[in-house]
């Protein structure tokens, strides 16, 4: 017989942790005879993980300002936890953390049980994290500062005069916070001459000292 533990006999069954020296002891029943047994151990060797059908479906957030991660599924047999390393062009992220705007590759980490072991050659699996913009709309609310009198100073619109909202499905909803609003490092101005194809000619909206606006 087999046993986990010599000493206080306890046999070996299946479903015992992986190990090489299980005592393998012997007995017999015969008084005629003096047996002796070379001394032999028993191994349980690890289960291959089966990974038939295991993957990780790719992925399209919008940011957030924080680390963003793929989606982790049912997981199979003997693999206790995956985690995900991400690269984007090749390189390692930073802190393993993406949160800005790109496209990254995230490979499966797996922590695999000490009972079972990955099948050999096992490659890669992969999934890609798409992280898109976050839309947001610009609100003018104080219109008083869109209007001036006759040469008059233009007014200087700031971030008192506007609001700016997160945009899901086309509908304006929750305002950015002040911390938000102040990374996008919005600057609204009047325009005389505006020509978004080629802003060289643009001319800012402003007082003719002598002719007026």
């Amino acid at each position: 017989k087999t046993y986990t533990d010599k000493d206080n006999n306890e046999e070996l069954v299946a479903g015992a942790d992986v190990k090489s020296d299980y005592p393998v002891v012997g007995t017999w029943n015969n008084d005629n005879y003096e047996v002796t047994f070379v001394s032999a151990t028993y191994s349980i060797t690890p289960k291959e993980v089966d990974l038939a059908g295991f993957d990780i479906a790719d992925k399209t957030v919008v940011y957030t300002g924080t680390k963003q991660e793929l989606d982790t599924v049912t997981l199979p047999e003997g693999i206790d936890e995956i985690s995900f390393t991400y690269t984007q062009n090749g390189l390692e992220v930073e802190n393993n953390a993406p949160i800005n705007v790109g496209e990254y590759t995230g490979t499966v980490v797996f922590d695999v049980n000490n009972n079972y072991k990955l099948p050999a050659n096992t490659q890669d699996i992969t999934a890609n994290l798409t992280i898109t913009a976050k839309q947001v709309q610009v609100e003018i609310i104080n219109t008083n500062k869109l209007t001036s009198v006759y040469k008059e100073a233009i007014n200087q619109i700031t971030s008192t005069d506007y609001t700016v909202k997160e945009v899901v499905n086309e509908v304006a909803g929750t305002e950015l916070t002040a911390e938000e609003i102040a990374t996008l490092n919005i600057d609204i101005k009047a325009y005389e001459v505006y020509d978004k194809e080629n802003p060289t000619n643009n001319k800012v909206l402003a007082i003719d000292e002598e002719n007026g606006v």
